[in-house]
This record gives structure tokens, C-alpha cells and sequence, in this order.
């Protein structure tokens, strides 16, 4: 076991932040905050209820409103991009392939 003089300085030391007076006067700058002619903006609607059942999803509203350049559902995917993905995570607590769909098909 190393003794403290032999630990890296940084922990458990305070560190000065040199963000936190602009953040915590307003006048810090985020991504949100640029606005660039073209620029889209994505939202995804999520389901209130948890392992749901997909019967289908309506899109007709959402694809009429102003604005509204695209709604994309499952099967609006491409065919590669419909196939679940392999997250590569080199953790060793991590046990079980965690293989989640860009969209959701089936079930919520």
C-alpha cells in the first residue's frame, strides 16, 4: 500500500476551475448557445411506459407541423442501422453484451 507522501497530488487536493466564474455568472458559453443559419435541431419522443409493446407509431402530426424536416421511426432505418449494435466497453464489471437498437421496434 503507498503511503501518502507517494499518492499523485491531484487527489483529494482541491483543484481551482477556471470555468466556474463565467458559469456562475451567466456568462458561460455552451453549444446550445450557437446559433448557425441551416441549423436543425433533433427531439426524440420517448414512452411513458416502460417494456410497452409497439402497436404503431402515428407520424402524420408530427411530420405535418411547422418546421419539421424529418420523423424518423424503426423502419425508416436504413437496414444496417435497424440491427441492434455492439457497445465495446472494455470494463470487466460489465457481463452481459449490451446490444441496443437506434430506434426502438417492438417494444419500448
Amino acid at each position: 500500500m503507498s503511503s501518502p507522501s507517494n499518492r499523485p497530488r491531484w487527489f483529494g487536493a482541491a483543484v481551482k476551475r477556471t470555468e466556474d466564474p463565467a458559469l456562475l455568472t451567466g456568462k458561460g458559453h455552451f453549444v446550445d448557445d450557437i446559433r448557425l443559419a441551416g441549423t436543425l435541431h433533433a427531439c426524440f419522443v420517448r414512452s411513458p411506459h416502460a417494456h410497452a409493446t409497439i402497436r404503431g407509431i402515428e407520424t402524420a402530426a408530427a411530420r405535418a407541423l411547422p418546421g419539421v424536416h424529418l420523423v424518423l421511426t424503426h423502419y425508416d432505418l436504413p437496414e444496417p442501422a435497424r440491427k441492434p449494435m455492439t457497445l465495446l466497453v472494455p470494463n470487466a464489471a460489465i457481463t452481459q453484451l449490451f446490444t441496443p437498437q437506434i430506434l426502438v421496434r417492438d417494444e419500448a
